[in-house]
């Protein structure tokens, strides 16, 4: 049996030098044996809705523990804008926040023996 969880993380730079990333739990009802998560959207601004030609926007979602052995998946999200002044350069050189919007789908432990995803 499948079982979905929809959850969002709020992020906001302190300071301009680095990719924004955080982590959280996930927690099920249910004892589950492998988990996947799926970015759902979105929302990305520069601090105090500065106007910015974007040159780059990273989003990712990823699932932190390789096996998952009871009702809780570790989730990291990472979040990153960069303009085009500070793209060649490799910084982050102004601040900003978003919303990551994200689905965990946890396989219950003991419900299905085997599954294989694939994406095109």
């Amino acid at each position: 049996m499948l079982v979905l969880k929809n959850e969002s993380i709020k992020l906001e730079s302190k300071s301009t030098k680095e990719m924004l990333t955080e982590e959280r739990k996930v927690f099920f009802d249910d004892n589950i044996s492998k988990a996947y998560a799926f970015l759902r959207g979105y929302e990305l601004r520069f601090a105090g809705n500065q106007d910015h030609e974007i040159a780059e926007i990273i989003v990712k979602v990823d699932v932190k523990n390789e096996h998952i052995d009871g009702k809780e998946v570790d989730i990291k999200v990472s979040l990153a804008i960069r303009d085009k002044k500070s793209f060649s350069g490799g910084l982050f050189d102004d601040r900003y926040e978003g919303t990551v919007y994200f689905t965990v789908l946890g396989l219950l432990q003991g419900r299905i023996k085997e599954m294989t995803m694939k994406f095109e």
